[in-house]
Parts: structure tokens; C-alpha cells; sequence
């Protein structure tokens, strides 16, 4: 098993030198000069990029064991790398895998350069996870030590980027801090924080906070909320609830008429077809919870792959499948002809389901924090 030192160095040692270009880089070398010449202020094809990159840098590990997403929830920093691991064993995934994920909201309005430089940065993370396995066994536990820093000033110093150990976006990452509470206390008139808490996500201070109970202790005053993002326009709400053909509407028409002239049982039709509208509004109303759930927890999209394996609920796996399907005594049922050798035919052993985890580093302590949960870490231990 590498370390990050020895990773970095076969990486550096396949392009540090021109003449030592595989025929794949200097094809991935002609594009991205072509690419970032483009005169345009954003990106044509990240995709195509990264995987330019991939080759010129980082020994085509990364295309088969990678993906690069971007994400529009995630504003508390500018991209995260993730390794997915077991989410029983809670070991990495064997081959490795890793996801990047960089944010919309906050690399859209920055200059190009600092996209491509987020980019590299969380690039250089996925090739230490894959190529070798210290970077997430606590040889190194920033997870920017040497091995990272060298490789870091190694492609610097090849192209001319600009790749740091920490992204520093203040501004942005302020821009969506909306909600922010005020303190009442003598803590109002301490530097730096003067007594306020800014958070993207609308979490009044309380207990779940680790600053919480000495905050109550030393200071004692209470929290006042000073600032939120503004409501939602009278056009939404008109959209989502002000609709005048509504099934609802319809329906006790429909039901009206019903009583005026039609029989029982189109009474009766209109009462189911009104039953499941009302079923199926509860499950809308459901779901839209359920996505505001997520939304508390993280701004990041959390994946969970599970592998498909066998059902317990599958048909003819239970009794009353077995019974309804295989016991009938009707003498129509014929048993399937067996193919021409006349051997029968085998099917796949269901596989077990794995799901996984993704670890992602904090970008303040270097903690590896699982992914659903970084925002959430940001905002209790680091006062985001």
C-alpha cells in the first residue's frame, strides 16, 4: 500500500518531464491548451476536461473510479471529495471508489480559473484515495500533507495553476448565509463574531451546538433572529395553490350531478375516483416533506447504492405467492421446456445487498465527516 508521498511521486514522474509523454498525453496536453484558451468566461465541458486532466496528471486512475457532479444545494464550500466506503464495515469499497462534487452555487459567479483550480485540488484527493491508501488511514489525517502539497506544487508549477490547500470563497459562502440571529448578551460587543450567527439552513442556535451550553454559562444571553432570506413571491404561491381547475373542484361537480340524476354505482365511481385523489395528494404532500427533510440534514446529494439482490417480497417466494402462483390444481399449466442440451437452465445466485457511505474531509478541521452530515458539522462545530 503506497503512501502519499510515494503516490505523488509516480504521478509526478509520468509528466514531469515533455519528453516522457505518453502518445494519450500529449493528445489530453493539445486539449486542455485548447480549452483554456477559449475566450469564454465559463467552462464548455468540464467532463471532457477532468478526464483530460486524468490522463496528463494523474496516470488514468481517476475516469474508471471517479465521478464529477455538480451540486446546486452545497454552499458551505466550494467542492468535496468522497470515498465511498461499506456502510456496515465501514471500510473502503474494494476496487476503490470515489465521487467529486463541486459547487454551482458558489463557483458559477467566480472567475474560470477558480473552477479549474477547485477541480485539480479535489482531483489530487481522488487520485491519493485510489492510488494509495494512507490518505484515508490517518498517515495523514488533514489529508493535505506532504504527498498532497508536493503533487500540488508539482502541476502548479507544469501549468501554471494555482491549486491551495483550502478554498476561500468568504464572500460567497456569506452571500448565502441568510438566515442570522443576534445575541442579547454582553457577547454582542466581543470581537470577532460581535454575537452573531449566520447559517444557510434556518437552525436557531440550541443544545446541538458543542459552544451551546458554555455560550449559556459564560454569557446567557438569548438568540434574536435579525435576518432571513425573503418569502416566497405571490406568483409561487399562486402556482402551487391557487389553481382554478383543481381535481378537487372537479370532482364534487362531478359528484353533484351524480345525485341529480345518475345512478348508484356511477355514485360509487366517483367516490373511488375522489378516494384516490385524496391518496394521492397525501402522498404528494408526504414526498414534499421528505424532500425538506433532506434538505435540513445536507446541501449535498447523498447516494446510497445498494446492489440488486433477491426480494423476500418477490412473486412465489412467500406462501401466498407460492399458493396463488405454483398450487393451483388446474391441469393448463405446463412446465417450461428445457433448452436443447437438456441441461436446465441455471440461474444467478442473488447477490447481497451493499450499500455505501460517502466520507467527505471537512474543510476546517480535516475531520472525514460522512457526507449527508458535512453541512451539518459546519454549522454546529464551525459556526458556518
Amino acid at each position: 500500500m503506497l503512501t502519499d508521498d510515494e503516490a505523488a511521486t509516480l504521478a509526478i514522474t509520468s509528466f514531469c518531464t515533455t519528453s516522457a509523454f505518453s502518445a494519450e498525453q500529449l493528445k489530453a496536453a493539445e486539449f486542455i491548451i485548447t480549452a483554456l484558451s477559449d475566450p469564454a468566461p465559463f467552462i464548455e465541458d468540464l467532463f471532457a476536461l477532468f478526464a483530460a486532466y486524468d490522463t496528463l496528471y494523474f496516470r488514468s486512475l481517476l475516469q474508471s473510479s471517479t465521478t464529477l457532479t455538480w451540486s446546486k444545494r452545497m454552499t458551505s464550500c466550494a467542492g468535496v471529495c468522497a470515498l465511498q466506503l461499506d456502510k456496515a464495515t465501514k471500510r473502503p469499497l474494494s476496487p476503490r471508489q470515489c465521487s467529486v462534487r463541486l459547487s454551482e452555487p458558489l463557483l458559477k459567479f467566480r472567475p474560470r480559473s477558480d473552477t479549474i483550480n477547485t477541480l485539480l485540488h479535489e482531483c489530487i484527493h481522488a487520485y491519493l484515495f485510489i492510488a494509495g491508501g494512507r490518505h484515508v488511514r490517518g498517515d495523514d489525517p488533514t489529508g493535505h500533507g506532504m504527498g498532497f502539497q508536493t503533487l500540488a506544487g508539482a502541476i502548479n508549477h507544469h501549468g501554471g495553476y494555482e491549486i491551495t490547500t483550502m478554498h476561500t470563497f468568504h464572500d460567497e459562502v456569506r452571500s448565502y448565509q441568510t438566515h442570522v440571529w443576534q445575541c442579547t448578551g454582553s457577547c454582542s460587543l466581543l470581537p470577532p463574531y460581535f454575537g452573531t450567527v449566520r447559517r444557510a439552513m434556518n437552525r436557531a442556535p440550541g443544545p446541538s451546538d458543542n459552544w451551546y451550553e458554555q455560550h449559556k454559562n459564560t454569557c446567557g444571553g438569548e438568540w434574536v433572529k435579525v435576518a432571513e432570506p425573503e418569502g416566497k413571491s405571490k406568483k409561487d404561491v399562486e402556482k402551487k395553490g391557487g389553481q382554478k381547475n383543481k381535481l378537487d373542484s372537479w370532482l364534487q361537480k362531478g359528484e353533484g350531478i351524480a345525485n341529480n340524476g345518475k345512478s348508484e354505482s356511477s355514485e360509487r365511481g366517483a367516490d373511488k375516483v375522489k378516494g384516490k385523489a385524496r391518496r394521492k395528494a397525501t402522498l404528494t404532500e408526504e414526498s414534499e416533506t421528505i424532500d425538506d427533510a433532506k434538505g435540513f440534514l445536507s446541501d449535498s446529494d447523498v447516494e446510497i447504492v445498494e446492489l440488486p439482490g433477491a426480494s423476500k417480497n418477490r412473486l412465489g417466494s412467500g406462501v401466498t405467492g407460492q399458493d396463488s402462483l405454483t398450487s393451483s390444481k388446474s391441469t393448463s399449466v405446463k412446465k417450461r421446456p428445457l433448452p436443447p442440451n437438456g441441461d436446465p437452465v441455471k440461474r444467478p445466485k442473488p447477490q447481497p445487498m451493499v450499500s455505501t457511505v460517502n466520507m467527505v474531509e471537512c474543510p476546517v478541521c480535516s475531520r472525514y465527516i460522512e457526507e449527508e452530515n458535512i453541512n451539518t458539522h459546519l454549522d454546529t462545530v464551525h459556526n458556518f
